[in-house]
């Protein structure tokens, strides 16, 4: 298997949108095996009517508050259950780390009735028998009916849903039965985010998946010496919900494939395949009679996965790309894409992280090295004419080069952080750095949103 990207489109599903229309790319990566659609970026069409230039945190103009929960967008959704008897639409989570698998999400994503319970577990986190169950199912099309009333904490009945048989461990809260992927965790930690009001990071840990056969399809012939797959997690299949804020969601209706940066032939440069847009195509009919296939798949994270890869990029979509921008304590401008990426605070003080790969032995990610030593970074939108950009500064040069100069881009200077910024982009966000927390094999950097920028085409 080769490491690809694709581009996602996505559709507004949700009512309730302003009169002005523009199309914005945002970026997810879905991981370099498992899904037909690996490491992914996405376009969607959103809705607005603000024409403000420019906010800080704290501040509300146009007519709403893009900080609060729209700056960023086409976040992953799942139906949470934390007791046995209530269900809410989760509307923004991703990956913190990859193995163990840990999820990340903001306090504000989660309804009250639920947090309360999770802040009350929060002393026994550390201990496996008192920890707090929490069941994840991947929200979908099939479960469209309930956005106007899914940010509720509500019985399954009053949801209009019904619950799945619980795994096999019963202290695991029910599972929602349409869902094609249900995830059974348990509360890791709640990371104080030092802005009071409660607000705070949390982490739940995967300790069961079980994906259904409709969303798997056969994966292409091993070569010699190749992997052994089951079967691929299908993108098209799962119809992810994606969270564009205040109560819009959307679908993904396109996908595209684009290779990682190659380095040219003379080794002295890197080059991009030619972005090009297709449709998604969805064979309904292409693996239901495959008997190799079984009707559920259970992956014990804590065992080999039966489906011969990690598929919690596959299945943890469509994520959000942070296009992440800092200086080298030498000023040499850097820039890179993080797909684990997320809000972490909403509201009056809004904050994002982002979680990059602690290889073990290695040097530490350019932008957590210089996020530490400068306290600050810039994050950038993609949109679909600068798709082949990111896909370039995502190219594994040296820590003295830039990344900005690779990809063809202008570096613009932040107005209260000392950190660049892409020149055009759509959306731009200085933050400052306020901590990093410790999630395994990878590394979650929070920063504070202090200004943003917003193109009024957006």
């Amino acid at each position: 298997f080769v490491t690809v990207f694709c581009f996602l489109i996505l559709n507004i599903i949700a009512p309730r949108l302003q009169s002005r229309s523009s199309s914005l790319t945002f970026g997810i990566n879905t991981g370099n095996v498992g899904l037909r659609a690996h490491n992914s970026f996405l376009a969607m069409s959103t809705m607005s009517s603000s024409a403000h230039v420019q906010t800080k945190a704290g501040e509300t103009k146009g007519a709403a508050n893009l900080l609060g929960e729209t700056a960023v967008v086409g976040k992953p959704c799942a139906w949470i259950s934390v007791n046995h008897d209530k269900v809410a639409l989760l509307d923004g989570y991703n990956i913190a780390n990859m193995s163990p698998p840990i999820l990340m999400m903001a306090s504000d994503a989660i309804p009250n009735i639920m947090l309360d319970q999770l802040l009350l577990s929060g002393d026994n986190a550390d201990n496996n028998s008192k920890q707090t169950k929490v069941t994840l199912s991947c929200a979908s099309l099939r479960e469209e009916h309930c956005l106007d009333r899914a940010k509720n904490a509500l019985s399954f009945g009053e949801m209009g849903l019904v619950p799945a048989a619980t795994s096999k461990n019963s202290d695991y809260p029910p599972a929602v039965d349409s869902s094609p992927i249900h995830m059974y965790c348990h509360l890791v930690d709640m990371i104080d985010l030092g802005v009071g009001g409660g607000k705070t990071m949390v982490l739940l840990g995967i300790d069961e998946v079980v994906m259904k056969k409709e969303i798997l399809t056969l994966p292409p012939p091993a070569g010699d010496g190749g992997r052994s797959i089951l079967a691929l997690v299908d993108a098209a299949k799962m119809k992810p919900l994606a969270a564009m804020g205040h109560g819009k969601y959307a679908t993904m209706s396109g996908v595209h494939l684009l290779l990682r940066p190659s380095q040219t032939q003379d080794k002295n440069g890197w080059e991009s395949d030619p972005f090009v847009l297709k449709d998604v195509k969805d064979d309904d009919d292409e693996i239901t009679t495959t008997s190799s296939i079984p009707d559920t798949v259970e992956w014990i994270v804590s065992e080999p996965s039966p489906l011969g890869f990690n598929p919690l990029k596959a299945i943890v979509i469509p994520r959000p790309i942070g296009w992440i921008s800092t200086y080298h304590p030498a000023t040499v401008p850097h820039i890179a894409p993080y797909s684990f990426y997320i809000d972490v605070a909403r509201g009056d003080t809004p904050m994002v992280a982002f979680s990059a790969f602690r290889p073990a032995g290695n040097s530490l990610k350019d932008a957590q090295l210089d996020v530490e030593e400068t306290k600050c970074f810039g994050v950038s939108t993609v949109t679909q004419d600068l798709v082949e950009a990111m896909n370039l500064s995502s190219a594994p040069i040296e820590r003295g080069e830039s990344e900005f100069e690779l990809a063809g881009l202008v570096a613009q200077a932040g107005t209260h952080v000392r950190a660049p910024l892409v020149q055009g982009a759509k959306v731009q966000l200085e933050c400052e750095y306020v901590k990093t927390v410790d999630a395994g094999g990878f590394s979650v950097i929070i920063g504070k949103v202090v200004s943003s920028r917003v193109a009024k085409s957006v």
